[in-house]
């Protein structure tokens, strides 16, 4: 067995692997990078896929992002683990450790100070082997699903435009006030912004939205359509209990499809979240659940940690919870994360 850096060759081989590799213990999710196995990867500016192999057949893969961050009012240099996943027909046989191995030597020479993941709280096997590596549960976190499934009545429509180049220093130092205080937050600029709409497939200043009030930038919202197929395998407990009441609810008023077997997913991510008041972030999100509505989306995906106040504001929505493990690692003593609150980036899922 040997390790090797991924290249756009081996995009169909991984994609098919990927498919076999199901997310969750009981409700599972097939997921497919569809068709650039690497497109998320590209979110970041900084990147690396690694693949294990046995002879020409690919067994394993595992993917990182490295970025500046702050740590306790510190600028260090993060690791994000990502996109980990090994051959049903070739698990238990070491390939699982030696890629952690590898891609860990990978980071710790280039100067990360910390590495993070996270996964489903539902995923038993992917949480032991995240703490078999030396990852300690730090936090948890959320992944919110809306529902996309109505279009939704907007205020204040002449107030919301697209951004533009001219927009990005506003922009930035809007995301900068609204994440001022989060560790492993990466401070913005216009020159990073115009870097990671340049990088990142997909996305352009049509997917940045901007409330705009007396020439006032007021909140800002990115949608990234995530190329991500994602079907529904199979379901826990809670999952089944909710089909049943999902479908009896729906004999009285409408309701978005619930997520059966078979059942696939297309979604849109928030990012680049800012804003100076929640409300103003409300009519955005409604705004992009109409064109998620419009392009056939079924769902608006975000990421929260304890700080989710911006759900208290998303009544008029229909949307499930999905809680996430926050796993780090240090790599530098005297390295540690404090009582701020942590940024969560959608781009991670």
């Amino acid at each position: 067995m040997h390790i090797r850096e991924a290249t756009e060759k081996d995009n169909k081989e991984l994609q098919e692997l990927q498919i076999n590799c199901d997310l969750g213990t009981g409700f599972k999710v097939s997921l497919s990078t569809a068709p650039d196995f690497f497109s998320r990867a590209k979110a970041y500016d900084t990147y690396k896929v690694f693949v294990a192999c046995e002879g020409n057949k690919i067994t394993g893969s595992i993917s990182c992002a490295i970025r500046n961050a702050v740590i306790n009012k510190q600028i260090y240099k993060v690791g994000y683990l990502f996109q980990a996943f090994t051959s049903p027909d070739f698990r238990k046989k070491g390939i699982n450790q030696k890629l952690y191995q590898y891609i860990e030597d990978y980071m710790t020479n280039n100067g990360v100070a910390l590495s993070y993941c996270m996964v489903f709280e539902d995923n038993k096997l992917a949480n032991f082997v995240t703490r078999k590596h030396g990852y300690k549960l730090y936090s948890n976190s959320s992944m919110v699903y809306l529902s996309v499934y109505r279009n939704m009545k907007i205020k204040n429509t002449n107030n919301i435009r697209h951004a533009n180049k001219e927009d990005l220093n506003e922009i930035s130092k809007l995301l900068n006030k609204t994440r001022k205080g989060y560790d492993l937050y990466e401070s913005s600029s216009s020159s990073l912004l115009a870097k990671f709409i340049k990088h990142t497939p997909e996305f352009n200043y049509k997917n940045m939205l901007l409330f705009e009030k007396d020439g006032e930038i007021l909140a800002c919202l990115g949608y990234w359509n995530k190329i991500i197929k994602a079907e529904v395998t199979a379901l826990n407990f809670k999952s089944q209990v909710y089909i049943v009441m999902n479908k009896l609810l729906k004999l009285f008023k409408r309701l978005p499809k619930a997520l059966e077997p078979g059942f696939l997913l297309k979604r849109m991510l928030a990012i680049k979240t800012g804003y100076r008041d929640l409300t103003y972030l409300l009519e955005l999100f409604k705004f992009i659940n109409n064109l998620a509505y419009r392009d056939k989306f079924n769902q608006i995906v975000m990421i929260y940690g304890k700080d989710c106040s911006i759900l208290n504001k998303l009544k008029d929505f229909h949307y499930i919870i999905i809680p996430l493990n926050f796993y780090i690692k240090t790599f530098i003593d005297g390295i540690y994360l404090g009582n701020n609150p942590i940024y969560f980036d959608a781009i991670d899922l």
